[in-house]
């Protein structure tokens, strides 16, 4: 499961689509539910299930809490997962192509050099929350110019193309 948690928020569900990828205040997290046993925190995810149930879609009793139903038989969840999306997750849900762009790299220009420098996790976070996904830059363009094209004959997509080359020159 992806969620968001801040705050002011305790998450979402599921079925919600993952919230905008904003600076500093968002945390993006990824959920995973242990069914096999190994781990047995069972007691203690019971009690976290039953302190979040009005997040349930139907009514929860305690003794249904942390059980599921899978093919008709039950299974206890026996322990749960949190960890923080990384920066290629988060790129990649803002609809950035991680064939073409990298997160985790900055160009800096020095001397008339090409420095290639690792971004901390922080910056990565910061640079995808402050910038305009793709698929947004795109449709904005695309209002701006109509179905058409542009003067040089060049779609949305080619334009932002052009503009990504541009930048990494």
């Amino acid at each position: 499961m992806l969620t968001c948690m801040n705050q002011n928020a305790a998450g979402s569900t599921p079925r919600d689509p993952l919230k905008t990828v904003m600076a500093g205040a968002t945390r993006h997290v990824y959920i995973d539910a242990d069914l096999d046993g190994k781990t047995d925190r069972s007691k203690e995810v019971a009690a976290f299930l039953w302190k979040y149930r009005e997040f349930s879609d139907h009514e929860v009793s305690l003794d249904e809490v942390g059980t599921l139903q899978i093919n008709g038989i039950p299974m206890r969840i026996t322990d749960i997962g949190l960890r923080m999306l990384t920066g290629n997750e988060l790129a990649r849900a803002q609809g950035f192509d991680l064939e073409t762009f990298d997160p985790n790299i900055r160009v800096e220009h020095k001397d008339g050099k090409k420095i290639y420098l690792k971004n901390t996790a922080t910056q990565v976070v910061k640079m995808i929350g402050n910038s305009v996904a793709p698929p947004c830059g795109a449709a904005v363009i695309g209002a701006m110019i109509g179905n058409g094209v542009d003067k040089k004959g060049r779609d949305a997509h080619a334009i932002l193309e052009g503009l990504r080359l541009k930048q990494a020159a």
